[in-house]
């Protein structure tokens, strides 16, 4: 816990859109739902070091899983996509000094390089900056993977695709971006790094909420009659809440 409070999370490059911030909410109420019939302690944190983290203790957390979730209207998730890194605005070339400049704050609190990061770099920089209170890293999407893996099923097939189960010379060519980009030579843990296909529409995926709530409620208190939208609401509200 520690840790994350002192580390001054990584400045965004923009406001989410309202339609992927309300995606986002879906997700993490589905997911907090599943935490709550299978884990013990637990807190889930929206828009802290990433959209979403979760801890593994609400008194004294030593484990952190961090969430980052990219939507797609279309198409599939390529390598390329995963590793390359968006040029800086305008603003941040004619200033680099200030976009490179890291250290600590006036109140004493690490701050976060703001150099852009490719998708996969903001995912490996916790690994970079929380070391061993790092669980996983998982990027979410609506859309699939087309990725090369070691055995079957392919991974357009698949829910979860960990980093590691990739044919050698994609994980090779994404170590060696990544350190280059990260400005380190660590040995990062693939193993730890989850590819998630969601599932859940983008375009319906409030309806998807409102239904996992029902089902969650029913197997609490089966037979139970409830007012499901009105708390589908008044939970995603919630989690909106800074």
């Amino acid at each position: 816990a520690d840790a994350l409070l002192t580390r001054r999370p990584r400045e965004t490059s923009g406001a989410a859109t309202a339609n992927r911030f309300s995606y986002q909410r879906t997700w993490a109420l589905c997911h907090l739902l599943k935490k709550h019939e299978t884990a013990g302690d637990y807190v889930l944190i929206m828009e802290f070091h990433d959209d979403i983290i979760v801890l593994d203790s609400a008194q004294a957390p030593k484990v952190v899983d961090f969430f980052q979730l990219k939507t797609r209207g279309e198409g599939v998730w390529k390598k390329k996509m995963l590793v390359d890194v968006p040029k800086a605005p305008t603003n941040a070339r004619k200033n680099p000094a200030k976009r490179a400049r890291s250290g600590l704050a006036e109140s004493g609190v690490a701050v976060a390089s703001t150099a852009p990061r490719s998708i996969l770099g903001k995912l490996l920089d916790h690994s970079v900056r929380f070391g061993a209170h790092v669980g996983t890293m998982n990027l979410v999407s609506n859309a699939k993977f087309d990725l090369p893996v070691r055995h079957l099923p392919a991974s357009r097939e698949r829910e979860k695709i960990r980093l590691s189960e990739l044919t050698v010379e994609p994980v090779a060519d994404m170590r060696e971006k990544l350190r280059a980009e990260l400005g380190v030579q660590d040995e990062f843990s693939f193993d730890k790094v989850y590819l998630i296909t969601s599932g859940i529409s983008l375009t319906e995926h409030a309806k998807h909420g409102a239904g996992e709530l029902a089902a969650f409620l029913d197997r609490r208190r089966p037979g139970g009659l409830y007012a499901v939208q009105p708390l589908y609401r008044a939970l995603c509200d919630e989690l909106a809440r800074r």
